[in-house]
């Protein structure tokens, strides 16, 4: 079976973490970061009609929130793995992003090491599905 790159979509309204995520995520070959944005209404319509691997998004953005920009992506791609990245704490949070289908939650900073276990697990559940 011939490898292909795992298609990674970035969400964040931060420039600079879409810019660190993305620099720390090129440094793997096997991953591909094929868009990024800086808001819901945008990532939802390349969610339609593209073909991805892996949505990681911010939870606390001007427009929506991570949990419901996943809400949002499930209902049109309900096999689609998420992980939601924030600098908030919060167990709630973590409960209801589990609850709705979101593969992990990542709290900031954080360090490479977690970002690539976090996909390499997603990878490799995806590769048995």
């Amino acid at each position: 079976m011939k490898d292909k790159s795992f298609n990674i979509v970035l969400v964040d309204d931060s420039n600079f973490a879409i810019e660190c995520l993305k620099e720390t995520i090129s440094k793997n070959p096997k991953y591909n970061v094929i868009a990024t944005f800086n808001n819901a209404k945008d990532t939802f319509k390349y969610i339609e009609s593209n073909s991805i691997d892996l949505l990681i998004t911010d939870m606390v953005m001007p427009e929506i929130t991570g949990i419901e920009l996943s809400k949002l992506a499930l209902t049109i791609k309900p096999e689609l793995p998420i992980i939601i990245t924030s600098t908030l704490d919060n167990d709630k949070l973590i409960i209801d992003a589990i609850n709705i289908g979101v593969c992990d939650y990542i709290k900031k900073p954080f360090s490479e090491e977690n970002l690539f276990s976090s996909i390499e697990r997603i990878q490799n559940t995806k590769a048995f599905t």
